[in-house]
């Protein structure tokens, strides 16, 4: 999701959202966060190896967390020992965090990768050109010791004083860092993932525009703009409108889209994404209403291009990874296949984790693997029994975030399934709370209801 040109964040008692728009207004990236589903990403424990699997290759480590996670390419480690690990992905479905050796610490400009060795390296969020080159200027002219610092996008917005400012801020959480390593005993949290609102705008493209309508979330905002991202400023605005801030910014309908099905293309045709546990598979094709009709290849091929250009943005705003299968219309000629497979990798590259496009299978598909940063957008909103139906921790969500927007006399009432009730009673107990401080009185919940409602009762 960096680059984002515009971010609306929305925040309720139990979770928040946020939308992440590009320069010309269209969704690259819908994010959740979500009091039933912890964030791990970019934390940093001491961990203690508990078994190594040397067939495999790697070590099982307690995080002292829940489960024990997967340590890849454990090469030299023995069991018992303790290791300085940072989480990479979100668990996901059954399966626990993912945890790497290489630790980064990420700042908004620059990024501290230590270890890594040898001077001041630029991301490729910086681009080329004249911004790359000015900002490099700058840095290499504040920074004193460059060795392990990674230059990114935002960079170019500030001055060499803010690289600077932020470099030393790095290199002191680093030894501060060290020093709780020393004094803990595995396994232990060293630094905690960073807070929704402060990944958001750490990631928020040069000069972004964010807006949120959550009045704490607002003020951590301002303090963490006013602290630590100065080229944010001008762009960050409260949300005042009595228009639920994702619908007045069209995200209400650009995420109940992402959850279904069927996408379809500008100029004609289709795409149609199915997600499954072992992979994705994604059909082009030319749609109902042209069936059975005859396309000339280039028309074909205009229809491939767009199809192209469209699944990529789907596969970022949707959160697949994984192994994902794609359908192309009716690709005959190599030449015209390597054009579509250059335009994914060029859509792709610079998304949220890495996606390697790999070829053409013999059976005419393309295939992609993703590198996997927590759950999709549909696993975080679907409930993986019936497909048309809510999760539960998104339908309490829901409820709260709905019961909120009321207006009018009465009592509050939500109709809500068994599931949803639950939680309600375990770990969005606290949540409900909240809600109804902010309401001024109790929600009463009507569990066993075969479709979720919220309303005023007399």
């Amino acid at each position: 999701m960096s680059g984002a040109a515009e971010i609306y964040i929305e925040g309720s008692p139990a979770e928040r959202r946020a939308g992440h728009l590009d320069a010309d207004g269209r969704a690259v990236a819908i994010d959740i966060d979500r009091a039933t589903r912890q964030r791990l990403t970019g934390a940093v424990y001491l961990a203690r190896v508990r078994s190594v699997d040397k067939r495999m290759g790697g070590a099982f480590l307690d995080l002292g967390i829940g489960p024990q996670v997967l340590l890849a390419k454990a090469r030299e480690v023995e069991e018992g020992e303790t290791l300085l690990v940072q989480v990479a992905r979100d668990s996901h479905d059954d399966k626990g965090p993912a945890v790497v050796r290489q630790i980064v610490l990420w700042g908004r400009y620059v990024a501290l990768q230590p270890g890594r060795g040898g001077g001041l390296q630029c991301a490729r969020s910086l681009g080329q050109g004249k911004r790359r080159a000015e900002a490099l200027a700058a840095a290499e002219s504040a920074i004193q010791d460059p060795t392990d610092l990674i230059l990114r996008g935002p960079a170019a917005s500030v001055p060499g004083e803010a690289l600077a400012e932020e470099a030393g801020r790095l290199r002191a959480l680093w030894t501060d860092l060290q020093s709780r390593k020393s004094a803990a005993k595995a396994p232990a949290l060293l630094m905690e993932a960073p807070g929704f609102v402060d990944f958001c705008l750490r990631e928020a493209g040069p000069d972004a525009r964010v807006a949120l309508d959550d009045r704490l979330d607002f003020a951590a905002a301002e303090a963490l703009v006013r602290e630590r991202y100065p080229d944010l400023a001008e762009g960050l605005a409260f949300h005042q409108s009595t228009t639920p801030i994702f619908d007045a910014a069209g995200l209400s309908d650009i995420l109940e889209e992402a959850l279904g099905t069927e996408v379809p293309l500008t100029g004609g045709g289709r795409v149609t994404i199915q997600e499954t546990k072992a992979l994705t598979a994604i059909d082009v094709d030319m749609g109902s209403g042209e069936a059975g009709a005859t396309m000339k290849d280039e028309a074909l091929h205009r229809l491939n291009r767009r199809a192209a250009d469209e699944i990529a943005r789907q596969i970022l705003l949707r959160r697949i990874s994984g192994l994902i299968v794609i359908d192309f219309a009716g690709v005959k000629q190599r030449g015209k296949m390597k054009a579509l497979l250059d335009m994914l990798r060029s859509r792709l590259k610079g998304g949220e984790g890495h996606a390697d496009v790999l070829g053409i299978s013999a059976a005419g598909l393309v295939e992609i693997t993703r590198q996997r940063i927590g759950p999709s957008l549909a696993q975080l909103c679907v409930s993986p029994v019936q497909a048309l139906k809510s999760a539960p921790d998104a339908e309490a969500a829901d409820i709260l975030r709905r019961a909120l927007r009321l207006k009018g006399a009465g009592k509050p009432v939500a109709d809500l399934s068994d599931a949803a009730a639950a939680l309600f009673k375990g770990p969005l107990k606290p949540a409900l709370a909240e809600t109804e401080r902010r309401l001024g009185q109790p929600l009463t919940l009507r569990p066993g209801a075969p479709r979720p409602d919220v309303r005023m009762e007399a």
